[in-house]
């Protein structure tokens, strides 16, 4: 009887929690959202033109095959761990949005994913998860300062480049910190051995020791994985940017868009998840290349829209199917 009573406690509390991380995470979307002014949009937009429209529904096809292609690198880094099918990682993927929606710099994320996983398994699904968290910023490092050197390279005018005074700051502190992130990447194997010795991590050390048997191979795929999914979302910012009259080339949105995701990673996390501040930075940025600001600022709410919202969503109806053993 006291077993029966504790698991309907259990299931309760389990219930309870799913609901109030869901009515969070759409609290926070509708709050975003609310922010712009979309009676605005639509006579600021032509949705009957073609053309425009056909732009608008590429970016949206994209949007599964970019998480299509994280869920399979999800399901490659647990299987150290745990053998799981692709639906299972994508159920995981989506779960894990509707966690990361509302949390600084998507941390709920980590945590989110590995409710599908068996209980046991779960400290160290956290840990797999963080080793493609890394590997995304990696990418967005390297891109970051390609960009960069780019932007210097070809557009060194030097009327515009007086508000960037510190741009080579930048790519010194962004290249240190590629080259860290790599050597740490690659090398998780030399690593492990110190953070044992960290008195908060080393009762965890079974739920991360399995980090040191992911081979180069394994860990450079990872990073091919990162690397389309970069490129998956740069090109529907692209797309959406010209859906918005913003007529620059691809060349300039890459060079945008990257310096941009970039230059988030060193704001302080509290507002990385605010699409206030990834479009007032993509103003800055795009800004150099067109002028048209509303534009740009409508082109990266709905792409916050249509990559995190409609996912943290979709996660949300899976969040109470999720085992919970």
């Amino acid at each position: 009887m006291k077993i029966k009573r504790k698991l309907k406690h259990k299931k309760i509390l389990s219930f309870t929690l799913k609901t109030l991380i869901v009515i969070i995470s759409y609290f926070y979307i509708y709050k975003k959202i609310s922010q712009y002014n979309f009676d605005e949009l639509l006579y600021y937009q032509n949705f009957t033109n073609y053309n425009k429209l056909t732009l608008l529904i590429f970016t949206i096809i994209l949007m599964p095959l970019n998480w299509f292609v994280e869920a399979v690198k999800w399901k490659d880094l647990i299987k150290k761990i745990q053998e799981i099918s692709k639906l299972k990682s994508i159920e995981a993927v989506l779960i894990g949005s509707t966690f990361a929606i509302f949390t600084p710099n998507r941390i709920g994320e980590l945590g989110g994913r590995v409710i599908v996983l068996e209980k046991e398994n779960r400290y160290s699904g956290v840990f797999s998860t963080a080793v493609g968290s890394i590997s995304q910023m990696l990418t967005t490092i390297i891109n970051g300062i390609i960009a960069i050197c780019f932007f210097v390279i070809f557009y060194n005018d030097n009327n515009k480049l007086e508000s960037l005074n510190n741009i080579y700051i930048f790519i010194i502190i962004g290249f240190l910190s590629g080259c860290l992130l790599l050597y740490l990447y690659f090398n998780f194997n030399k690593i492990i051995p110190i953070i044992k010795k960290i008195v908060l991590l080393k009762k965890l050390y079974k739920h991360y020791s399995f980090l040191g048997k992911y081979s180069k191979t394994e860990l450079l795929k990872v990073l091919l994985y990162s690397n389309i999914r970069y490129i998956i979302f740069t090109f529907q910012f692209f797309l959406l940017l010209h859906f918005f009259n913003v007529n620059i080339n691809i060349f300039q949105s890459y060079i945008a868009t990257a310096i941009t995701y970039f230059t988030i990673m060193f704001i302080p996390s509290v507002t990385i998840s605010e699409i206030g501040v990834r479009a007032s930075l993509s103003v800055f940025f795009i800004g150099y290349f067109s002028a048209n600001e509303i534009g740009i600022v409508y082109a990266s709410a709905l792409l916050w829209i249509i990559n995190v919202a409609i996912i943290s969503i979709t996660g949300s109806f899976l969040l109470y199917k999720a085992n919970h053993k």
